[in-house]
């Protein structure tokens, strides 16, 4: 929407004859009559949902910050082969399926020259964590650990596996002697 100040305003009405300004002030009242009766639009705007899909999918990564700045350079290098390729090809206007499909192969192809110029995904970058089974920290932290400690976890293996053996027996119908 143009905005003027009173002093533009005043310098581009003086440039006016009475009928102008009567046809100038009747097309300012019918536009305001049109934005009164058009209701607000309170949905959020495309970008927010594409910015919560991006913090979603980089809190899933295990870095976060990493992938976020991997998507931004990504995101950057895509954004200027889609301007060029759009341009080359032009636009589609005839119908919203034939633009559609337009959109899609110039966004994929982008989105492609990208991660063959090193700006790959920030899904290829930084690969989602798998945790570590519990059993395998364990293994790998126990040589580390003071002797005693050791000692409690053989212990509590051994009795976890006597344990174990008392109900395949029990299971079994046998009777421990």
């Amino acid at each position: 929407m143009l905005r003027l100040s009173e002093a533009e305003l005043a310098a581009a009405l003086t440039g006016l004859g009475p009928a102008e300004r009567v046809e100038l002030l009747s097309l300012l009242e019918a536009r305001a009559a049109l934005e009164a009766e058009q209701p607000e639009d309170t949905r959020q705007p495309i970008d927010q949902y594409a910015e919560r899909a991006r913090q979603q999918a980089a809190a899933k990564s295990g870095d976060p910050e990493h992938w976020l700045a991997a998507d931004a350079v990504h995101q950057t290098a895509a954004e200027q082969h889609r301007v060029r390729l759009w341009a080359e090809r032009g636009p589609v206007t005839d119908d919203i399926a034939a633009y559609m499909e337009a959109f899609c192969e110039v966004h994929n192809e982008a989105a492609s020259l990208a991660t063959a110029e090193g700006y790959p995904p920030a899904d290829e970058v930084v690969r989602h964590k798998v945790p570590e089974p519990a059993q395998d920290q364990i293994e790998r932290a126990l040589p580390t650990l003071p002797r005693a400690t050791r000692l409690d976890v053989e212990l509590s293996r051994a009795r976890r596996e006597d344990a174990r053996i008392a109900q395949l027996l029990a299971k079994a119908g046998v009777r421990d002697e």
